[in-house]
């Protein structure tokens, strides 16, 4: 009876719909309600017909964050209200409510679902998928730091520059807390932990490791070990999408991207992580595009948090062999090169199924990537071990996208995604490419970029950027003759004219 439907396998999870009376049911969903017992209860996720959430959020009269995150919990409360009585009636189990997407998840019977299909407020009902945890690669040994120094991390340490006033948030199977290496790194409090299936709720946890090594990586501070993490002065906070047993039903995965949004609840206080590290993806679905995570990556881009992702590990197979939500429009992949800078035989190659593009983005190390382990309780407090795998290169440029974000607090997510692949170091066939994508990250030359960039907004001369600057690039827009030979000092992207492009990249330094 459908067997691999009724317990969730990701196969199960998106596909393109068709109709069932007013809503579209997933065709999976659909074979479900055609061949199970009435009373077999099916775990979905409904999409509530209210204003799209991306609009809402990006809308331009609504310039206040705050207003902006009010608006999307009101639209959805609005529209989960009407439908509270079916819920009732139909005996269905609310599992979670996803406001940041007007979308529900909830539990009911099938007979039930087909009722639910002609609620005039459902828009569309879908199978919620789970997904497994990745399974933590053990590597050989290798000297310490070799792969910060591949990035150029020391570099910029050495200028002082250690992620400080950055906040990195992990998506992964939880956090260690316990480990010496970054122990004191962890924010505290109630909005820097998030444990969607209960288990956990008051403090840090990781059963599996991958979510501590990962973490490591981005941030862990020089110990035992010897120097670990790219950005050593970041702060950390978590969600721990995968429960004890290494399963993650989709819908709690997007409450975890809706914790990141707000994580205190109060949309008036900004408590959002800078960067969000995702070293998972949907790995038994290679080379097909699967877009349950988009709408979620858009909204946090749209809020100013970069997200980098894992290219995946199914490389073996050669080209084509990209994994969601890596592939995905919006998304930032990274994949592994050894310390020989070859990619490594298993990393997911392009192209990307979703967009075509280059694929992955990135590449940055991992091989052989010394870092913290579990302690055990707080056992083995110094715990460490080599690993492999593209979980741990994502690692890698979220640390460099920490680092970036410290120096350049201001500066935008295109802006810093933009820094990185412009300077990375180009491996493999010239150009951009489906193997090493624009190349090796390499931090200390998106900061040297940044670092131009900055310094060609200060149009006076005077050491910064501030209303003087923009008083003349005001006086440039209006005037219509900066190509033909004539410059105009606002033409800051040098495309001949003075426009909203320009206008945003002198915006992104400004300091009145």
């Amino acid at each position: 009876m459908h067997r691999w439907c009724l317990t969730y396998v990701v196969a199960c999870a998106v596909a393109a719909p068709v109709q069932a009376g007013d809503a579209v049911l997933s065709v999976e969903l659909q074979a479900v309600v055609d061949t199970a017992s009435a009373n077999i209860e099916v775990p979905v996720i409904v999409t509530l017909r209210g204003r799209s959430p991306l609009s809402s959020f990006t809308d331009a009269r609504l310039p206040l964050r705050g207003v902006r995150l009010s608006a999307l919990k009101r639209n959805a409360a609005d529209s989960e209200a009407s439908l509270d009585p079916f819920w009732r009636r139909h005996g269905a189990r609310k599992t979670a409510s996803l406001w940041m997407l007007d979308e529900v998840a909830v539990s009911l019977r099938v007979d039930a679902l087909q009722r639910l299909a002609r609620r005039p407020q459902v828009q569309a009902i879908r199978l919620d998928g789970v997904l497994s945890a990745p399974q933590v690669r053990y590597g050989l040994p290798a000297a310490p730091s070799w792969n910060m120094e591949m990035i150029s991390a020391p570099t910029l340490w050495a200028l002082g520059y250690t992620g400080q006033g950055v906040v990195v948030a992990s998506m992964d199977t939880g956090v260690d807390p316990d480990h010496n290496d970054f122990a004191l790194r962890w924010r505290g409090g109630g909005n820097s932990w998030f444990d969607p299936h209960g288990q956990h709720p008051l403090r840090p946890f990781d059963k599996n490791g991958h979510g501590t090594q990962t973490m490591g990586v981005i941030l862990a501070q020089a110990g035992s070990g010897g120097a670990i993490g790219a950005a050593p002065g970041a702060q950390w906070i978590a969600v721990k999408i995968f429960n004890d047993a290494g399963q993650a039903p989709f819908s709690r995965i997007h409450e975890g991207f809706q914790w990141l949004l707000d994580p205190d609840g109060d949309p008036n206080t900004y408590d959002t992580p800078h960067v969000v590290n995702n070293s998972w993806g949907l790995t038994d679905r290679v080379n097909e595009c699967i877009l349950e995570f988009a709408p979620d990556i858009q909204l946090l881009r749209a809020a100013g948090i970069a997200l980098v992702f894992a290219a995946g590990n199914a490389g073996i197979g050669g080209p084509a062999t990209s994994v969601s939500p890596a592939n995905n429009p919006s998304a930032l992949a990274v994949g592994s090169v050894d310390d020989g800078k070859a990619v490594s035989p298993d990393s997911s190659r392009g192209p990307a199924p979703c967009h075509g593009n280059v694929f992955p983005h990135l590449t940055a190390p991992g091989e052989s990537i010394l870092t913290t382990d579990l302690t055990f309780g707080g056992i083995f407090p110094d715990a460490h071990d080599y690993v492999s795998g593209s979980s741990y290169s994502a690692a890698h440029v979220s640390g460099a996208m920490a680092l970036l974000r410290g120096v350049f607090p201001t500066v935008s997510v295109r802006r810093l995604e933009e820094a990185l692949l412009q300077t990375a170091e180009d491996l493999g066939p010239a150009g951009p490419d489906y193997s090493y994508g624009y190349g090796l990250v390499d931090v200390m030359a998106a900061y040297g970029y940044l670092l131009q960039s900055r310094q060609s907004t200060d149009l006076t001369g005077d050491g910064r950027t501030d209303l003087a600057d923009m008083t003349i690039l005001a006086g440039d827009w209006l005037r219509s003759d900066c190509g033909g030979g004539d410059s105009c000092l606002g033409d800051l992207n040098a495309d001949t004219t003075v426009d909203l492009e320009d206008w945003v990249r002198l915006a992104e330094w400004f300091a009145p």
